[in-house]
């Protein structure tokens, strides 16, 4: 077991040589208050996260709906922090950053490794951006907003059920709730 999680391997033929592909089941997401009185065997299988719905002043200019609930065709709650202009009631075109990374990868790096990317020169992208992702302090300025989400498995999701890695649901999804749901609301 990798780390006291389940795991199973699945054959796989890479370069002409057959190999063991390895999934293990996800941390489950769990609120730090949560977390912090688990017994240390559960905290193993479970990973601190902050989730905080809320809406604040990003940077001079950008207001961030942290946590925002994005619901799936199948129940399936994923959430979403969206950046947005402050001084603008227009509709404007949202571009949906969705990987595997999180929706806030900053929050627990060191401050020497914030807004880093490699291969990317330092002081090029800001805190807000998220790894391999639209950079809000660049588009939110220059009339778009940015949705980054949660994917299952990653970061803060309601299915509190552990999945395996790997993930299953389309983009598409995601991509089709935000045209119907932040269109027109998206700066209000």
């Amino acid at each position: 077991m990798l780390f006291g999680r389940e795991q199973f391997a699945v054959k796989t033929e890479m370069g002409g040589e057959v190999i063991d592909k390895l999934y293990a089941k996800e941390l489950v997401p769990t609120p730090i208050e949560e977390f912090e009185k688990l017994p240390e065997d559960e905290k193993k299988l479970r990973k601190p996260y902050p989730f905080n719905q809320r809406t604040y002043e990003a940077a001079p200019g950008i207001i961030c709906d942290q946590d925002v609930a994005v619901p799936m065709r199948d129940g399936v709650i994923l959430y979403a922090d969206i950046f947005r202009p402050a001084d603008s009631t227009a509709k404007v075109p949202v571009i949906l950053a969705w990987s595997n990374y999180g929706k806030r990868p900053n929050e627990y790096r060191p401050d020497e490794l914030k807004a880093y990317t490699p291969g990317v020169p330092k002081g090029s992208i800001s805190d807000l951006a998220k790894f391999e992702a639209a950079d809000p302090e660049f588009w939110v300025p220059n009339g778009y907003a940015v949705a980054n989400v949660d994917i299952r498995g990653i970061g803060y999701w309601a299915d509190k059920i552990p999945n395996f890695s790997k993930v299953v649901v389309p983009a598409y999804v995601t991509a089709g709730w935000n045209h119907f749901h932040l269109q027109g609301s998206v700066n209000g």
